[in-house]
Formats: C-alpha cells, structure tokens, sequence
C-alpha cells in the first residue's frame, strides 16, 4: 500500500497520513472526506486497484472517485480527520499564483 499525494500540497500532515496507514486494515483504498469533497489526491491505494483501474481507463472512466465504489475502500469522516488536522490544511494545494500566495502567507506560522 502507498500513499498518493499531489506536488502541490504544501501542508501535509504527518498525524493524518499516519493515521492513513493504521487504518488501512483489509481495505484496498482509504481515502478522506473534508469539507464533504472527497480527497482521492491525500489517500492510501494498494496495488490490487491496478487492474479495476486499468479496466475503468479502457472503458474511459476517468474519475478516480468512480474507482471508490468498485473497490474495498475506508472513507476518514471530517470528524476523525479534524483532531489530526484541524483546519484541513492537508487539503490545501496550489493550482495558482494566488494560492502560492496564501501558501507563503502560511508558512511562517509552521515553523
């Protein structure tokens, strides 16, 4: 099992993603739900997905969410994730200059 993330996710929580891995148990996936969004970008996959993947690709499934339901998955609830982090800052990702913006504004009070 590994965990997949973005490049873009500036504030990763060490709590959560060890929380991730403890909670993998016989599940193929396990995957958090913030903010009623499910977060398929900060979540645990075995490689036993590889073919139900590969076979949604074929078909031009292209959502990684549709991949959720086919599979062992364990959805994290807000309330599990909020006291391993909080603000959701897991979450957070730069897709444009101005979240690298807010990012910087951020940062400063991580250290």
């Amino acid at each position: 099992m590994g965990l997949v993330t973005s490049c873009d996710s500036a504030f990763l929580s060490v709590a959560l993603i060890s929380y991730l891995i403890s909670e993998r148990g016989d599940f193929d996936i396990v995957v958090p739900r913030w903010k009623d969004r499910l977060q398929p970008l900060v979540a645990m996959y075995r490689t036993t997905v590889i073919p139900s993947l590969d076979r949604q690709l074929a078909n031009g499934e292209l959502s990684v969410v549709q991949l959720l339901a086919k599979v062992r998955t364990r959805y994290l609830e807000e309330s599990e994730i909020h006291r391993l982090d909080p603000y959701g800052e897991s979450f957070f990702n730069m897709n444009r200059p101005e979240d690298y913006a807010e990012a910087l504004t951020r940062w400063p009070s991580k250290n």
